[in-house]
């Protein structure tokens, strides 16, 4: 607002002129340092504690104890041993019986494969849970396709 005294127009309040920018540029560096500080004061307070809650709890160890069960099951996996002697059973590494299975298979694509018999409890009579024997077919008997056409 302007007041007219003797004939000067003068306005009202601070113009940018009296500003003095020293002041000022020290007050705004101050504190962009003041909360960059503050910022890395937190982050470090966070990573601090962090730490000393998974220490706490202990879940710094099961990393070391996962390494060393792995392992375990590693060396485990890759032994060989005597499953079962009266049944003639061997334990081999899983890559070396995957191997004899591949070898096998080209050999013979089309193996004939014998049942394991089931086991019977301890009480339980051999006829318990047997199903009825399957259907067999005689060699005179004419053999049907999918569509039921007789195959010669």
């Amino acid at each position: 607002m302007a007041h007219a005294e003797e004939g000067l127009d003068i306005e009202e309040g601070i113009g940018p002129q009296e500003i003095d920018a020293g002041p000022v540029s020290v007050v705004v560096l101050f504190g962009a340092v003041t909360t960059l500080i503050l910022i890395f004061l937190t982050i470090m307070f966070f990573n601090f504690m962090q730490n000393q809650i998974l220490e706490t709890k202990g879940l710094d160890e099961p990393l070391e104890k996962g390494a060393t069960v792995i392992a375990d099951q590693r060396n485990q996996l890759a032994a060989y041993a005597t499953g079962d002697a009266q049944k003639k059973t061997a334990v081999i590494p899983i890559d070396v019986a995957m191997a004899m299975i591949v070898e096998q298979r080209t050999k013979d694509p089309n193996p004939k494969i014998v049942p394991v018999a089931p086991q019977t409890k301890p009480g339980e009579t051999k006829d318990a849970g047997k199903a009825a024997p399957p259907k067999t077919e005689t060699k005179d008997a004419s053999k049907k396709d999918a569509k039921g056409n007789e195959k010669h």
